[in-house]
Formats: C-alpha cells, structure tokens, sequence
C-alpha cells in the first residue's frame, strides 16, 4: 500500500502511536519487496521486517531471504520469511471459493528453508489465506501441526477469511504466533462507511470516515 502513503511521514505517526500503547507493541514491515525496503524500514523505526519473495521460485525466494536476514540480524531485527501462497482472482474457482491446485506449505520445504535462511518466523499456507464469503474455512490443521512440530519456530498465517474463536485457538495450539487480519478489518471500514453513506446522503468525507475507528476496533 505504499503508493497511497509516504512512508517516512506515517512512521512518525506509528511510532508515536506505539509509545502511547499500553501494551507491548512491534513496528513490523510487511510484505517488504526486497532489501533496500527492508533497510529503509529498519532505518525509520521498524523493529521487524517481513521479506516476500512467495511468488518467486523456491530458489531465488531462498536467496532474496537469506541476504535480509543477514542485515537485519546485524542490526538485531527479526525477520519474517514467506512460504505461503495467496490465490489471485484469477485463481479462485467461483463455485467453490478455493483454487483447484494451490502449492501449500510442504514439511520440507519450511525445514530446509528456515535451515538455509535463518528467520526467525514463517508465513505457511494451510487454507486460511483463501476467500471463503460465504462458507467456513477448512484449515488444512494436520499440515500446520506437521510444520510447527518440524520447525519450533513460531509461524504465521495470511488470513483472507473469517475465522471462529476454536479455529483460532487450535492455530495458536499449533505454532501460530502471528495473524495477518488486514481483510476483515478493510471489510469492517468498509462497511462503516457504506452505512453511514446511506444514512446520509451527501455526506461529506470526514463525516463518511467518522466510524471507521469503532468498527474496527470492535
């Protein structure tokens, strides 16, 4: 989402964000491209640092980690590496929600990577990253706990759907130390907005992103 932001001006806000917090906070940088990303993030106050290169081959994603996990472990900063898989348009099966053959995280695969590359946490895919509107998600739990008895390192998922209180239970049961929540909460901002829309025609902005705030932290 960098293009719609400048990241140097809302690091400031962030951090300053984080001090007030009364619980214990990290400034983690998602989705980071490459490692000029990863040392600007670090640079301007970002105490984790998540490098995905998911998308490449399993070869250059090794190697495009291991090179951020150098730097940023010589700067004392953790690093999320990416073994997970999120479906595309494209890739979606309209009648069912899941894509017909989705390469999800394989036991080897997370073993040797983390071998090779050193980071501290992994994203998998076990099924959680996939939308599911209007059915339940089946979260592949056999692979999760496989990988996490495997590995002993805390992992993370890329959650697209909505998850009940259980299923979020066995996740953290499972090695699960991270989720990545962003859709429901955009879904949550989304629908505030569209309420109050609704509620008032002709609305001017501020008045249109009022509940925002709320909805999501509710």
């Amino acid at each position: 989402h960098l293009e719609h932001y400048d990241f140097e001006l809302l690091m400031s806000g962030v951090e300053a964000a984080a001090r007030r917090s009364a619980v214990p906070v990290a400034l983690h940088f998602d989705r980071g491209a490459n490692l000029e990303a990863a040392v600007r993030a670090i640079r301007l106050g970002c105490n984790g640092v998540m490098v995905d290169a998911s998308q490449s081959t399993f070869s250059d994603n090794l190697t495009h980690t291991k090179t951020v996990v150098d730097m940023a472990h010589a700067c004392g900063v953790p690093v999320e590496g990416d073994l997970g898989y999120i479906p595309d348009a494209a890739d979606i099966n309209p009648q069912g929600g899941y894509p017909a053959t989705a390469p999800y995280t394989t036991v080897a695969e997370a073993k040797g990577f983390v071998e090779r590359t050193g980071v501290d946490f992994l994203v998998v895919s076990i099924r959680a990253e996939q939308s599911c509107p209007n059915s339940k998600a089946k979260l592949d739990i056999q692979r999760l706990r496989s990988i996490n008895q495997a590995l002993g390192i805390p992992l993370a998922i890329h959650c697209r759907t909505r998850l009940d209180d259980d299923q979020f239970r066995r996740l953290i049961v499972h090695g699960v130390a991270k989720i990545n929540y962003f859709t429901a909460l955009a879904e949550a901002a989304n629908a505030a907005i569209s309420a109050r829309a609704k509620s008032a025609p002709g609305a001017g902005y501020l008045d249109l992103v009022q509940g925002v705030g709320a909805a999501i932290s509710a």
